[in-house]
């Protein structure tokens, strides 16, 4: 048996601060951990690699056992560390397929500046692009492309970005424009948007360009780590763990290294599994600094669903769902008293790598207390000097050992996507500061596994590939549907398998369908994952050579450079603060200006950003997302435009009330449209609409059709275009779904003539209409064809009509709003408090979402959602009913299954769910299992409480009957005092 040789693998993962590396025998079924290690990480990276490796294979190699290396795996957070720190990235240049949409928001519009400045190379919007079915915008313009690829030659920008819109639909334009590249300057190196992430235009392409920023540095760091193999000794393919858990060759990671960001969390995750033999288990991995906390399901980590923020950059690639905080084994403990009662507080901020050198129980110094010392002084671990905390407090170690345990339990609470209980598995160095006996909340049992510590190593080490894939489709039937699944499903495997999975062991891991919300017709999102075992390499025939340590040169010390810095990151690269939480905005609040001369509201950044919150609340869970909106209008700010705002009051004082118009401008659509098609100025159709509209009038203002969501911005910015102030009103007083609960409709304005415009120039013009239902269906209808996005221009409006039939000082009630949740954030006090205090408001109930149904219906997103109590509101649960906007709210008895009563809120009233800390809105695609939220509900305007409007705005318009929800106002709605003088 002495000359047998075992194939083995080798794991590697680089963390910030550890290397850790473990050498594996057996296959993925029966692995046998040979030898493992812990380095320190290198400032170049490679060294403590090149350490790692040697030091697994030596130890293996003095146990007298001859081992043959077939296979190493290296995960990194070397990627997203440099793209948060903007270090050792290149400029890139980013063509974008856009047409006549988009202009508005070119590429790195929401980026970081110091990033913008440090990547930006050059932008360019040319031809092409697809709508939501795959009918082209434009088609390309060779000639166009030819001329750009000029121009970058020319610049010497070589790092490209190719980014289509919808082409997750359809990618052969940025297929056709590659090849073009390809031909032109085949020196150039390309990342097509479409093979990084999915709809969601700016974040497919955010992520791209990160992706190709970090090819350079990438081509370093794995040349870097074949010098190391070779130099070992070791002629066997690199592989580089991936975000989901598999593996990728090292040539294909050079194509798509952010594909390989947050490998460090997901290697934990995997190793955790094989360690426990558990495919599905919540994965609690403990470090120095952080405590990462992500859900296997299948033995694989779940993926984010929505976008991810990496260094606060919005990304839609796929990430784990990952949750961080400030907690791990350096964390600093800090004791209060406050009102006579002590308490502690545990982290974020934490000694980090150099907690040797602060731990009292290392240093027997009383300077700092870290939760590696009340470990020890609870009796969970045995860590250097045990006396040196004899001494400690008990009350402040039990203190400590109870924060740490709730710290995890909200973690974990926050993580669970149903109410089942599911086993924890402790991993990391960091996991001794939890009990293992001790129950954590919601979990069935907590498991502590051999070699938990190198549990991230050991997720490298497994050896399976996946080919996972989106794609949209447009189908009329049911069977349809189902053959496009069966279709996705065997392109995946094949594609798995040419990755070098073993046919016979290549599953589909996951296989999920959804219909696009808003959008009439059936278009639907297919998600196809496959997974499968690389060929086995214990296979018979497999040629070995013993490795053996001699000839080879000494091995480097590990270069750790001489000023450190402390971990400030989580493994996502989002930054640890404080209360761990990063809010987007960091402006200073400032008072409205008011112009002296004209008595308009001139607004500013800040103006903006409380608009744009107070629009998201007021948008009940629907309206859309105004983000987009509130991106172009701070671009149109630094443009030098200029946004202004009015009072009716002062208006109807300074026009032509025979003549003189006011016109209401929108958009129509689907947000999901709107998040990949974007907007343009040159080609915006409600500015277009409102153009040609009227020859004998002259419009004076623009009103927005509802404050809530995405259209309260939209006349901001056509009326900056034209020259002419927005009204401080508009026609909702909040988000509605559809036309005919425009206030002025009912109350006797004519729906006619209105005009529903395209970016390529086509118009829908309704002269005459029967009813504003009428012109909802027709216009619905015919938005679906322009794409399922069009500019709505509805009736021009005398001015004393603004008077009369709309909701005044709407503008100004949405900045008030968003300036009391923004201030409140800053100065570190309750937003919930703060809207109560602004609004005449109720607080139903703060507490979990228990469970989401949802279902799309004639391009609505119907649905319910169930809410259980916390904190003082322990043992309510209550029923939110949603279609798009949240409708009514229904109480649900002490089991939280029967509904109770009459509804305890219901429309017109505003029902807000808000982030329970930051009091950030949601919207009803966003809900899912475990969000902490808090139920507001706010008295809606005077205008929505009128018999004739709740015909149309009532509980009764969406069919409850009386008896389940018959609106009876619980409070008068505050009369907003406006921004702009009023004479």
């Amino acid at each position: 048996m002495a000359n047998v040789i075992t194939p083995v693998v080798i794991g590697v993962d680089v963390g910030g601060t550890n290397t850790d590396a473990v050498l594996i025998a057996g296959n993925k079924q029966q692995a046998t951990v040979l030898s493992t290690t812990k380095q320190s990480t290198s400032s170049d990276v490679t060294t403590g690699v090149h350490k790692a490796i040697y030091t697994v294979l030596k130890q293996t190699h003095e146990n007298g056992q001859k081992v043959s290396v077939v296979q190493v795996n290296i995960g990194t957070t070397h990627f997203v560390n440099a793209a948060v720190q903007g270090k050792d990235l290149v400029k890139v240049a980013v063509i974008r397929l856009c047409g006549t949409v988009s202009q508005d928001l070119p590429p790195f519009s929401d980026f970081p500046e110091f990033l913008k400045r440090t990547i930006n190379g050059s932008v360019h919007l040319v031809k092409g692009g697809f709508r939501y079915d795959g009918r082209p915008i434009d088609e390309i313009d060779e000639n166009e492309i030819r001329q750009v690829i000029a121009t970058l030659k020319v610049k010497g920008l070589k790092y490209l970005v190719i980014s289509g819109v919808f082409s997750p639909v359809r990618q052969n334009q940025e297929r056709r424009v590659k090849e073009l590249i390809d031909l032109e300057y085949p020196e150039a190196s390309v990342t097509l948007s479409c093979e990084i992430g999915q709809i969601g235009l700016l974040e497919r392409e955010n992520a791209a360009i990160l992706n190709e920023c970090l090819k350079p540095l990438c081509q370093k760091t794995i040349d870097g780590f074949k010098k190391a193999l070779s130099e070992l000794g070791l002629d066997c393919p690199l592989f580089l763990t991936q975000n989901d858990g598999t593996i990728i060759s090292a040539e294909d990671a050079l194509e798509h290294p952010i594909y390989t960001f947050a490998s460090g969390p997901t290697n934990s995750m995997r190793g955790a599994a094989y360690l426990s033999q558990i495919k599905d288990a919540l994965v609690v991995d403990i470090g120095g600094t952080t405590t990462d906390v992500g859900m296997l399901k299948n033995g694989f980590p779940r993926e984010a669903s929505t976008q991810v923020k990496v260094g606060g950059l919005k990304t839609n690639f796929r990430m784990p769902n990952v949750l961080s905080i400030g907690l791990g084994g350096g964390s600093y403990v800090i004791s209060h008293l406050k009102d006579g009662s002590r308490f502690v507080t545990v982290g974020p901020l934490s000694a980090g790598y150099n907690l040797i050198n602060e731990a009292r129980v290392f240093t027997k110094s009383a300077e700092v207390l870290t939760s590696s010392d009340v470990a020890v002084a609870g009796g969970l671990a045995i860590l250097g000097d045990v006396s040196a905390v004899a001494d400690l407090d008990k009350e402040i170690v039990r203190l400590a050992l109870d924060k740490i345990h709730e710290m995890v339990e909200n973690t974990i609470d926050k993580m669970k996507f149903d109410e089942e209980d599911l086993p924890v598995i402790l991993v990391g160095g960091g996991s001794i500061l939890i009990d293992p006996n001790r129950k954590l909340k919601g979990t069935s049992e907590v498991i502590l596994p051999k070699h938990f510590g190198i549990a991230n190593a050991l997720g490298a080490a497994l050896c399976q590939v996946s080919n996972p894939a989106k794609e949209s489709v447009r189908t009329l039937f049911f069977a349809e549907a189902t053959e496009a699944i069966y279709q996705a499903c065997n392109k995946a495997i094949e594609k798995t398998v040419l990755l070098g999975a073993s046919r016979s062991s290549t599953v589909i891991y996951e296989k999920d369908y959804s219909t696009l919300a808003y959008i009439h017709g059936q278009v639907i999102q297919v998600k196809i994952k496959a997974i499968g075992d690389m060929e086995n390499w214990n296979k018979p025939g497999l040629h070995l050579t013993a490795w053996s340590s001699d000839n080879l040169e000494a091995v480097p010390e590990p270069k750790i450079a001489d000023a450190r810095s402390k971990q400030t990151t989580t493994a996502s690269g989002n930054t640890l603060t404080e209360d761990d939480k990063v809010f987007e905005n960091a402006l200073h609040p400032t008072d409205p200006y008011i112009d002296p001369g004209t008595g308009e509201w001139i607004l500013n950044a800040w103006d903006i950003e409380c608009i744009v919150l107070g629009a998201g609340i007021f948008g009940c869970g629907g309206g859309g997302s105004p983000y987009l909106g509130r991106l172009r209008c701070l671009s149109a700010l630094k443009r030098g435009k200029k946004l202004r705002v009015i009072t009716p009051e002062r208006l109807i004082k300074n026009t032509n009330a025979e003549r003189d118009r006011v016109v209401c401008v929108a958009f129509m659509g689907a947000p999901l449209i709107m998040i990949e098609q974007l907007m343009s100025s040159d080609y915006h159709p409600p500015k277009k609409g409102v153009n040609k509209k009227e020859k004998k009038v002259n419009i004076v203002a623009l009103i927005s059709a509802e404050i809530g969501g995405c259209n309260a911005v939209e006349p901001l910015l056509v009326s900056a275009a034209m020259g002419i102030p927005t009204v401080d009103a508009d026609g909702m007083g909040r988000a509605f779904p559809e036309l005919q609960m425009f206030c002025p409709f009912y109350n006797g304005a004519e729906p006619y003539p209105a005009v529903l415009a395209h970016d390529k120039d086509r118009r829908a013009v309704m002269l005459k209409t029967p009813s504003a239902k009428q012109l909802e269906h027709h216009f619905r209808d015919t938005v679906v064809d322009m794409g399922c996005s069009g500019g709505l221009v509805l009736a021009p409006m005398k001015t004393s009509d603004v008077m009369k039939k709309t909701v005044l000082h709407s503008v100004s009630r949405a900045w008030r709003m968003g300036n009391a949740v923004l201030r409140a954030r800053l100065e570190k006090m309750s937003p919930i408090n703060a809207i109560l205090k602004e609004e005449s408001a109720h607080h139903l109930i703060t507490g979990k979402v228990r469970d989401v149904q949802r279902e799309t219906t004639a391009g609505f997103n119907k649905g319910r959602l169930t809410i259980e109590g916390s904190d003082n509101f322990c043992g309510n649960y209550v029923k939110i009913e949603f279609q798009n906007e949240n409708l009514v709210v229904l109480p649900l008895d002490k089991d939280g299954e029967s509904v109770c009563g009459e509804a305890l809120a219901c429309v017109p009233d505003l029902i807000m769910l808000i982030d329970a800390d930051t009091a950030e809105p949601i919207t009803t695609e966003e809900m899912k299992y475990g969000l902490r939220v808090s139920l507001v509900v706010l008295a809606s305007h005077a205008m929505l409480r009128t018999k004739e409007a709740l015909r149309f705005v009532g509980p009764q318009a969406f069919r409850y009957p009386e008896s389940v929800a018959n609106f009876k106002p619980f409070a008068d709605a505050k009369i907003t005092k406006p921004i702009p003088p009023i004479a």
